[in-house]
């Protein structure tokens, strides 16, 4: 099972609206790029949500999903079946997989819905869901609405 781990340890500059925070993949135990690993969750989560949004209708297509810091990235197959390959990309020297994920289109979703879920709570328990960090909460609980409308969709 694939979950995105958002914890709530936020870091803000008094000069910009990013949201730092400890931000990572974990499958089956395994985390990618570490437990430790933080960044821009807020950027982060819309990219990839726009990627697998942008991608929803295709099939045997390849993107690519990034990290805002560092060198890491998904590459993500989406096959014919819905089913993805993720290759968790470390490209620090040269590109170099250091974790296969195989799971549906429908369960990353998930993953990701229950991320912004996560991420738009840790805001409102913070009382950032007003204020200058008001359009990302509302921003993300935007994104949260359509990708439970894409899930639904495909569980009729």
């Amino acid at each position: 099972m694939i979950k995105i781990i958002i914890e709530n340890d936020i870091f803000v500059s008094n000069t910009s609206e990013i949201v730092n925070t400890v931000f990572y993949i974990d499958y089956q135990g395994t985390c990618f790029p570490d437990n430790q690993w933080t960044d821009f969750a807020d950027t982060v989560l819309q990219w990839w949500a726009y990627a697998l949004i942008k991608n929803k209708d295709l099939k045997d297509v390849n993107f690519d999903l990034y990290f805002m810091d560092g060198p890491y990235r998904l590459n993500v197959y989406k096959g014919a079946n819905m089913d993805l390959t993720i290759s968790c990309i470390n490209s620090r020297v040269e590109d170099i997989s250091e974790l296969i994920i195989k799971c549906s289109y429908i369960e990353f979703m998930l993953a990701l819905h229950d991320a912004f879920k996560s991420f738009s709570n840790i805001l409102y328990c913070n009382k950032m869901h007003e204020g200058r960090f008001e359009p990302i909460y509302r921003q993300s609980i935007i994104i949260m609405n359509e990708i439970k409308e894409i899930i639904s969709s495909y569980n009729k």
